[in-house]
């Protein structure tokens, strides 16, 4: 869904492994609430609130709408519920990098998730390219063992108008 705030997620589900899916519940009618298939906790709704994959698009459509906004050093906070909590999620602006794509470079700006609390040694970083729409052209998640997850994008075609 799209609300005054942009994306407005209805349902969030996670499956790992074998493991039985979790979902997160954005209860948009009169409870304005987050609900939890893990636990039993119900967290008011904040505006905008998004769960960890729609922060992403949401930051899509942010950047793609006013990409001058997001220069060095500027902070956008967003609250992002989990499977079975809400936190504040800031993400800063790093500045523009270049990323090599397999099909050749890509001018790329690049994104942080500061972290959450004093002893969040977790982080996320995502580069999104004007030239292919601001979508994201790579992610990577570091682990506190500096074991690391990264997504890159394999093809895409330029934007085309609007």
């Amino acid at each position: 869904n799209i609300d005054d705030y942009g994306l407005a997620p209805v349902r969030y589900e996670e499956a790992r492994g074998k493991k039985a899916s979790v979902a997160t519940n954005f209860n948009r009618d009169a409870r304005q609430t987050i609900s939890f298939s893990r636990v039993t906790t119900e967290l008011p709704l904040p505006a905008g609130a998004q769960d960890r994959f729609s922060l992403l698009w949401q930051l899509v459509s942010l950047v793609r709408g006013a990409p001058q906004r997001d220069t060095p050093g500027v902070t956008r906070v967003f609250y992002v519920a989990d499977t079975d909590q809400g936190e504040s999620w800031r993400i800063q602006t790093l500045g523009e990098e270049s990323i090599e794509l397999p099909q050749g470079w890509v001018n790329a700006r690049h994104f942080l998730r500061l972290p959450r609390h004093e002893d969040d040694a977790r982080k996320l970083e995502v580069w999104l390219a004007e030239d292919l729409g601001w979508v994201p052209v790579k992610i990577r998640q570091t682990e506190p063992s500096g074991q690391t997850l990264e997504l890159v994008l394999k093809a895409s075609q330029p934007m085309t108008g609007e």
